[in-house]
């Protein structure tokens, strides 16, 4: 049995804080902004549950809360251009007011009923936390990689591999081999590969703002009227129901179309194109450069980097000149390579090289290798992982495999420098449901990165085919 409860308990009043104080204003407020803890809705139910006086203040409380949920409400609504123009704008408001009642929140009448009936106050905090929660629009996955969920509070979350439902918000994969793919309820599937960031809402429509990153999207046919709408930074996408690819840098979108029609909108001057199933287009910032829907370049086996100039802006690390018996070169630059289950990051040295133009990384052949020119002041494993489109532009998986370290004898590679060919076959997936590399699949970054040098040099990038 609990201690006796009543108002006069100057224990209980100890423990809960005064009737009327600031103290359970406050948790009435976190509770409708469904922030409180543990503790804190521990805290709220005891109070209700000993005090007649803190049920209804938490009764005026809730009232004021949903007459201002009201108010909020009815200033969004449209008025009906045929009242306005008949003189008489005024009769919205009459009628929201001559109804209010119908819409009081379903959290209003759970707090008077467990206000007046103390007995159930524990069931009031829950049920009015669950009330206040906002509604999940899809079901999110961390497919690879590191990567988290900032919801419309801005409170931010570290999902782990299991799905999580979320509400509208913000997805941000971390790190370039950070995957993370998203379902809503129509079926329609959204994969993002990082680094970039997702912002997401579903009501009325599906509207996605991409900040960097590459999407790929399997998009069921939408409502009539309501196509899904997908944002960034130079243009603006209308998708009825297709399957399509889009990468995103700050002057520039590049979309890719398997099925279907995809509308393209320019920002920059408003210029409009539609890009069919088979095709692609870019858009930029600059105006004067031509939007047009255009057919796949033919697959081209095979890619080679070598640096006697720097690589587009797109890849990550630090270019080098020749000098001496050093090749032009990149340098590995710090990243978060991924996170404990605390969230403390943990730093790789990477080079990155992505699908940024219109050379791209080319297609992987049947069979061969990828060949690497490196060299490295001390001895350590480098991780060396790609990430593939398919032949009908869906994400085909990431894959990795590694460098183990070996000795180095300057006399018999110059200037230390050593050359490594992986068997393609040597590559393992990342994500097992992509569990096979597909031949004709386009790679749109190759990653080379250690934990434990400082720094490594890479000299050159292959491709090549060959028998395994």
């Amino acid at each position: 049995m609990s201690a006796p409860r009543g108002d006069d308990s100057d224990q209980r009043k100890a423990a809960t804080g005064a009737v009327g104080s600031p103290d359970l204003h406050e948790l009435l407020n976190r509770c409708v902004d469904a922030e409180l803890t543990d503790a804190e809705d521990e805290r709220l139910t005891t109070m209700l549950l000993d005090s007649q006086a803190a049920r209804s203040q938490c009764i005026r409380f809730m009232q004021m809360h949903g007459h201002l949920q009201w108010t909020q409400a009815a200033g969004a609504f449209v008025e009906d251009e045929s009242v306005v123009h008949a003189g008489v704008p005024h009769v919205r408001r009459r009628m929201f007011d001559h109804d209010r009642w119908r819409f009081i929140p379903a959290a209003l009448v759970i707090a008077a009923v467990t206000g007046l009936c103390g007995l159930v106050a524990g069931g009031f905090v829950s049920a009015f936390r669950r009330a206040a929660a906002p509604t999940a629009i899809g079901r999110l996955e961390v497919v690879c990689g590191t990567a988290s969920f900032l919801d419309a509070a801005g409170q931010r979350s570290l999902p782990s591999r299991r799905e999580l439902d979320i509400p509208a918000g913000t997805v941000l994969a971390e790190g370039v081999d950070a995957v993370v793919a998203l379902r809503f309820p129509d079926g329609t599937r959204v994969t993002l590969s990082g680094p970039g960031d997702l912002a997401i809402q579903a009501e009325p429509r599906k509207v996605l703002r991409l900040r960097g990153g590459v999407v790929t999207i399997d998009a069921a046919p939408q409502p009539p009227g309501l196509p899904m709408i997908l944002e960034t930074a130079t243009a603006r996408l209308e998708v009825v129901g297709t399957v399509f690819s889009i990468s995103a840098e700050p002057a520039a979108t590049r979309v890719r179309v398997v099925e279907g029609t995809v509308r393209v909108q320019r920002l920059s001057d408003g210029s409009v194109v539609d890009v069919e199933q088979g095709n692609g287009c870019v858009a930029t910032l600059d105006p004067h450069d031509s939007l047009r829907s255009e057919g796949s370049p033919p697959q081209r086996f095979g890619w080679r980097a070598e640096f006697g100039s720097p690589p587009p802006d797109c890849w990550t690390g630090r270019w080098l000149p020749a000098s001496g018996l050093d090749p032009s070169r990149m340098r590995t630059v710090d990243r978060v390579g991924d996170r404990e289950p605390d969230g403390k990051p943990f730093v790789e040295h990477v080079v990155v090289a992505r699908d940024c133009d219109d050379d791209g990384l080319g297609t992987l052949p049947d069979s061969g290798w990828l060949t690497v020119t490196y060299r490295m002041p001390t001895a350590a494993t480098i991780r060396v992982m790609f990430g593939l489109h398919r032949i009908n532009g869906s994400f085909g998986g990431n894959f990795e495999a590694h460098i183990r370290p070996t000795a180095v004898d300057p006399a018999v590679h110059d200037a230390g420098w050593q050359t490594v060919r992986i068997p393609l076959g040597a590559f393992k997936p990342r994500v097992h449901r992509y569990h096979s590399i597909e031949a004709g699949s386009a790679p749109f970054f190759i990653l080379l990165g250690t934990t434990g040098a400082q720094h490594f040099e890479v000299a050159a990038i292959a491709i090549e085919a060959g028998v395994r």
